[in-house]
């Protein structure tokens, strides 16, 4: 009998003290902690400088192109498709920019809340929407420099014209390839 009384008197007092124990506890969270915090905000304060920096610098080719856009026209040259080509460019960096001015408070709310990989996800598109206006950017200055560069051909042609080219391609006889020589 004493040993049913000690084992009933453990598990009783064991049971006492986890009770006692969970009481005394506090509520865990699941935030991170102030050391994964500071990396975090590190990382996407790094990465939102890259991004102003490369914002600034595709900025300043801008205002150059556009400078260089009314030389050209004002020397004749038909600047419209490269103008276009810079509009779109300038759009797209004003974009980024009033995305990348967000980063900074897309980021602290990311890091102190309660779910910070369910908030990670939007902070991590936020950055990808930025690296995608960034890079329409820069493809829509190359675009302008390329048209710049080789403008358009008008394509009006007469009827004339286009039976003397057909009837000329057809006396040239084409050059043998490379493989055929050797």
């Amino acid at each position: 009998m004493s040993l049913f009384f000690s084992v009933a008197a453990t598990v009783a007092l064991f049971g006492f003290g986890v009770q006692h124990i969970q009481a005394q506890s506090e509520p865990v969270t699941t935030g991170l902690s102030a050391s994964a915090q500071e990396r975090i905000t590190n990382l996407v304060a790094n990465m939102s400088n890259r991004f102003d920096a490369t914002i600034v610098r595709l900025d300043n080719i801008a205002n150059r192109l556009d400078a260089r856009l009314e030389k050209e026209a004002a020397g004749g040259v038909n600047v419209t498709a490269s103008r276009s080509h810079l509009e779109a460019a300038r759009i797209a960096l004003e974009n980024a920019k009033q995305k990348a001015s967000e980063t900074d408070t897309m980021a602290a709310t990311t890091v102190t809340s309660l779910e910070p990989r369910l908030k990670w996800s939007g902070l991590r598109a936020h950055l990808l929407s930025i690296k995608q206006l960034v890079i329409e950017a820069h493809s829509e200055l190359l675009r302008s420099v390329a048209t710049l560069k080789n403008p358009p051909e008008a394509t009006t042609t007469t009827a004339s014209s286009t039976a003397s080219t057909s009837a000329s391609s057809a006396d040239t006889i084409a050059p043998e390839s490379e493989e055929t020589i050797i």
